[in-house]
């Protein structure tokens, strides 16, 4: 009986109960904390000789990365046909690029470089923050080192095209 008194009294102070209160602020601050460090927003553009990217978003948070690749214009006057091809988005790290999503294809036949760079829908990517296919630690890190577009192909002539452009990124979030 002495001990059920104990407890009650105990449990009915005002220290204890401002403790409590102080833990279960200093757990939800934290919380909030790693919620809003763990939301990063870029928007991203650029230019080259081949072609223009606008309005890019990447948006990587606790839960769900998505990359949304853009309107990408070919700007060039005359198009070129491509047997093969190897276009993306990449990182850099130490004068390497680390790719974050690529498409490469092959055709004998040719393909049109405009018609392959404005259809491509490939670049819209949305994945679970847990599966780190396209947007490994690695990667999301060498994000704040820039974001470039490459474009590796070769003509049905023969001559090869490398294009990589730098993009312009911006950082949204905190």
């Amino acid at each position: 009986m002495k001990l059920k008194q104990k407890l009650n009294r105990f449990f009915h102070s005002t220290r204890v109960l401002i403790v409590i209160l102080i833990i279960i602020v200093v757990i939800l601050i934290s919380y909030c904390n790693y919620l809003m460090k763990s939301n990063n927003v870029y928007m991203f553009n650029g230019k080259s000789d081949y072609i223009e990217i606008y309005n890019g978003v990447i948006s990587l948070n606790y839960d769900i990365n998505i990359l949304e690749g853009s309107d990408i214009t070919y700007i060039k006057d005359k198009d070129i046909v491509v047997t093969d091809y190897k276009i993306g988005y990449y990182t850099k790290e130490n004068d390497q690029l680390v790719s974050i999503a690529v498409v490469s294809d092959n055709d004998q036949e040719g393909l049109s470089l405009k018609a392959v760079l404005e259809g491509i829908g490939t670049f819209n990517i949305t994945e679970l923050n847990t599966h780190h296919k396209y947007f490994t630690k690695k990667s999301r890190k060498l994000l704040d080192n820039g974001l470039y577009f490459l474009i590796e192909a070769t003509s049905k002539d023969g001559s090869t095209i490398t294009d990589i452009t730098n993009l312009n990124i911006n950082k949204l979030s905190k």
